[in-house]
């Protein structure tokens, strides 16, 4: 796909997939096998943590993914979260701190390097750690004030943020003290006053998937796919081929009104901005300008973490026991499939 794009003259498809590690990865073969995050996280060792997002981003990008839904930047520390759990890197501020934000540093320096690697996109703003619903099935709602999820559930985000993260995922989640009407997903207050303007993001905002019943059942009505174009979201991510993205297409085609296109442009320049800097210039670019734009665009992050080499991480991930999976009273399964 990647090739026939390419060959098209077009730029690199947004390949993306869920890739957190431990129970969580759609990728079985080929891609660094790391454990969950909180077994990973309670291993406490940054540079381990950077070199395994560096790994995994290379690995996926080998295979034509360039964009994958990791890490979970969620504080899991409602013990009753039926969703989250061992996904997070732990159920401390430092914990999460330690070693997700490593991670996706590590991931984004793949990315930047001339072999290229996958892009993280940190998640579930703004936090899905104090939950005791399932986002999938029903609609969290979390009764904290902005400035105590200031001083905690943002906290990782802002720092991922400032330290350069490119893109985010959003949580269908109802936060009333902030904005009683919208879940995240579907906030301006959220998605524009909140990540953009006082944390400062400049990248993609992807949304959940638009088919989980938070979204899908409870705001039904509410035309959901054009109410997060507005809200903010560059991409309405859609997890299966049927009905709804169908329909969300439809919808979106038969809504829009001229108020409407800013959004839509921006949503399209932040898509092709993400893709600038996937790019082979040289497939694009003459000679000189190619040159140029390596100059500027082949950089890391700024860090100064040392990286283990592949088999030494290979190693200490071996060596990291995982805590058992979780019991599912029900699975997940994109689409008409889950309708009651």
């Amino acid at each position: 796909l990647q090739d026939f794009a390419q060959s098209r003259g077009l730029p690199p498809l947004l390949i993306a997939t869920d890739q957190e590690g431990g129970y969580v990865k759609r990728v079985r073969e080929g891609v660094l096998e790391t454990p969950p995050a909180m077994d990973l996280g309670k291993y406490a060792d940054p540079q381990l943590c950077f070199s395994a997002g560096y790994y995994v981003s290379r690995d996926l990008k080998k295979l034509g993914i360039n964009l994958f839904y990791a890490p979970v930047l969620d504080i899991n520390n409602n013990p009753r979260n039926p969703v989250i759990g061992l996904r997070s890197f732990g159920t401390t501020l430092d914990a999460v701190l330690g070693c997700a934000l490593p991670f996706e540093q590590g991931a984004r320096r793949a990315a930047a390097e001339r072999e290229g690697g996958a892009l993280p996109v940190i998640k579930h703003f703004p936090g899905h750690g104090d939950t005791e619903k399932d986002s999938h099935w029903d609609l969290p709602v979390v009764r904290k004030n902005l400035p105590i999820l200031r001083s905690f559930e943002l906290m990782p985000f802002r720092a991922a943020i400032q330290q350069g993260a490119v893109a985010v995922m959003t949580a269908h989640i109802l936060y009333p003290e902030i904005d009683p009407n919208w879940p995240a997903t579907l906030s301006p207050r959220w998605l524009q006053e909140i990540l953009r303007g006082e944390l400062g993001f400049r990248g993609t905002v992807f949304t959940d998937a638009m088919e989980m019943h938070a979204i899908a059942e409870h705001f039904a009505s509410a035309k959901p796919p054009l109410q997060a174009l507005l809200a903010g979201a560059d991409v309405l991510l859609f997890t299966s081929w049927q009905d709804e993205p169908r329909q969300a297409i439809l919808e979106l085609q038969q809504s829009l009104q001229p108020s409407h296109w800013a959004a839509l442009r921006r949503a399209l320049e932040n898509q092709l901005r993400l893709k600038l800097s996937l790019i082979q210039p040289e497939h694009y670019l003459d000679k000189a300008e190619a040159e140029w734009y390596e100059s500027f665009r082949w950089r890391s992050p700024e860090t100064n973490q040392p990286i283990y080499s592949r088999e030494k991480t290979q190693e200490l991930l071996r060596g990291i026991r995982w805590s058992p999976p979780p019991k599912k009273k029900r699975v997940w399964l994109a689409g008409r499939k889950n309708r009651r």
